[in-house]
C-alpha cells in the first residue's frame, strides 16, 4: 500500500475543508475532485509533475455526454496565478517537518474560485451554448449541438453537426473516439425534430456519462428537457 507523501496530503486537507463544503468529491484517493451539476461536471485536478513535488491547478467542465471512457477537460483548463510567480506550485523540503499547508491552500482556494465562476456560467444550456459558440473550434461542434439542440436552436444544431462531420471525414484524426463521437452526431441530427425522442437520447446520454464516473443517478436532472 503506497503511502501518501506530505505534499500530496496537504493537497488532500486542503481540498477537503476548501471544496468540501461545496458539495465537492474527492475521485478515490486520486488529486482530482469532482464537482457534480447533474449535466456537466466541474473537474479540479491538483496536477502533479515530474520535474519536483507540487501541483498544477487544472479546473475545467466536463459534459456528461463525453463519455469517452476517460476524463475529458471540454472546457477550461491550466489555472494561471501571479503569486506565487509561474503556474506550477513547489513544495521545498528543506526540513522533516516541512509545513505545506500555507501553498496547499492557496492552490485550493484558487480552485473554489474557479469552481464557483463555472457554476455561474454554465447556468443552463442556453447559457452554455452562447459561451461554447464564442469559443467554437472543431472539437467543440459536437457539444455546442447539444446546447444548441437544448436551447431549442434545431437549425443551429444541424449546422453544427453537418460542421463537425464533415471536418472529422475529411481529416485524419489520431483520437479513437472520434468514430463514436461521429454516430453519435449522427444519431443526434436524426431526432432533433422530435423533442421526445431528445430528451430520451440525451437522458440517455447524460446517464452513461455518469455511470462511467460512477456518479449514480440524480434525483432530477438540474436542466429543464421535455
Amino acid at each position: 500500500m503506497s503511502v501518501e507523501l506530505p505534499h500530496s496530503k496537504a493537497i488532500a486537507v486542503a481540498a477537503r475543508e476548501i471544496l468540501g463544503p461545496l458539495g465537492l468529491q474527492r475521485k478515490g484517493r486520486s488529486r482530482t475532485w469532482l464537482d457534480d451539476r447533474g449535466w456537466w461536471v466541474g473537474i479540479v485536478e491538483f496536477q502533479p509533475s515530474s520535474y519536483g513535488r507540487g501541483t498544477y491547478l487544472n479546473v475545467a467542465v466536463h459534459w456528461l455526454w463525453s463519455h469517452e471512457g476517460y476524463i475529458s477537460l471540454d472546457y477550461g483548463w491550466r489555472v494561471k496565478h501571479e503569486e506565487p510567480p509561474g503556474r506550477f506550485q513547489q513544495f521545498w523540503e528543506s526540513a522533516p517537518d516541512e509545513d505545506f499547508t500555507p501553498v496547499a491552500r492557496f492552490v485550493a482556494e484558487l480552485a473554489r474560485d474557479k469552481v464557483l465562476e463555472l457554476r455561474a456560467t454554465f447556468i443552463d444550456p442556453v447559457a452554455a451554448a452562447h459561451v461554447i459558440d464564442a469559443h467554437r473550434t472543431i472539437e467543440k461542434l459536437f457539444d455546442l449541438a447539444v446546447l444548441m439542440a437544448l436551447s431549442g436552436r434545431t437549425a443551429d444544431a444541424r449546422s453544427c453537426i453537418a460542421e463537425y462531420v464533415h471536418a472529422k471525414e475529411t481529416t485524419k484524426y489520431p483520437n479513437g473516439s472520434e468514430p463514436g463521437r461521429i454516430a453519435r452526431a449522427e444519431n443526434l441530427e436524426a431526432i432533433l425534430t422530435d423533442r421526445q425522442e431528445l430528451v430520451r437520447w440525451v437522458t440517455e446520454q447524460l446517464q452513461a456519462g455518469r455511470d462511467s464516473l460512477k456518479l449514480g443517478t440524480p434525483e432530477e436532472l438540474p436542466v429543464q428537457l421535455a
